[in-house]
């Protein structure tokens, strides 16, 4: 699926008049999403913006589109089933959310669960950044990444949806990473367990192994590790031994888009 026009503060007004009134009839709600804020710049006709907003909280599985044009927020029974979902949250799982910082990430998990490429782009920017947009494009204009071809277009819109979600942040050299998302983090985790395995997912690793790793490359901090860590294992993902081994499902990783 092509990334389109995506902004998190957007995906969020549009759940939040939901979240707020209930089933809206999809004209009023882009009435209500074009007067809660602006569509900027990038979206001069803002009927067309709204629009587009409500069709990407259908992508990432936070509304449903039922007939004569009701939209409604998702529940349990909307969400793809198994491991490809494992990360999803539903939209009255996000609408239901007081504290701003975590409806955004959860807006955030969202949009990467159907847009994969904004893990990769998020990895470069840890490992190498400050980097400037033109690195970027020169990273991956052209690449795919699960079947996601990227452009410039959905590069610049990968780093706003970085932006507006506090992932990543700008400084006067570049951009830089300013807080790891969870899919992100299971992709480099994968990535090095895989690494170290030589694809063998049936092998244990020494945590202390993959968190020097992390560190090293990326600049995970024992907190980060340890906390991003606890969740994957709360989802299946990650499975802990003896004598601080641990193993990972590759395979689960795959299905909930996060690894290829």
């Amino acid at each position: 699926m092509t990334l389109q026009y995506a902004r998190p503060y957007l995906l969020r007004a549009g759940i939040n008049v939901l979240g707020e009134n209930g089933k809206q009839q999809k004209d009023h709600l882009v009435t209500e999403i074009r007067n809660r804020k602006s569509l900027g710049a990038n979206q001069p006709d803002s009927d067309k913006g709204a629009k587009d907003i409500i069709s990407e909280l259908q992508n990432i599985h936070l509304v449903i589109i039922e007939e004569s044009n009701l939209v409604r927020l998702s529940s349990e029974d909307d969400i793809p089933g198994g491991r490809e979902g494992v990360f999803l949250h539903t939209g009255k799982q996000v609408a239901e959310t007081v504290d701003t910082r975590t409806q955004m990430d959860r807006l955030f998990t969202n949009l990467a669960h159907e847009y994969p490429e904004l893990i990769i782009i998020t990895k470069f920017i840890f490992r190498n950044g400050p980097v400037k947009d033109h690195e970027i494009k020169r990273e991956f204009d052209g690449q795919t990444f699960r079947g996601n071809k990227m452009n410039e277009f959905t590069l610049s819109m990968s780093q706003h949806i970085l932006r507006d979600s506090g992932v990543i942040e700008d400084t006067d050299r570049g951009v830089v990473g300013a807080s790891w998302p969870e899919q992100a983090f299971a992709h480099i985790l994968g990535e090095e367990f895989n690494d170290l395995t030589d694809g063998d997912d049936s092998k244990n690793v020494k945590e202390p192994v993959l968190f020097e790793r992390l560190e090293t490359m990326y600049g995970v901090d024992r907190n980060t590790f340890d906390r991003l860590l606890s969740r994957l294992q709360r989802y299946g993902i990650v499975a802990e031994g003896s004598y601080e081994e641990m193993t990972i499902d590759l395979s689960a990783l795959m299905e909930a888009h996060i690894y290829e």
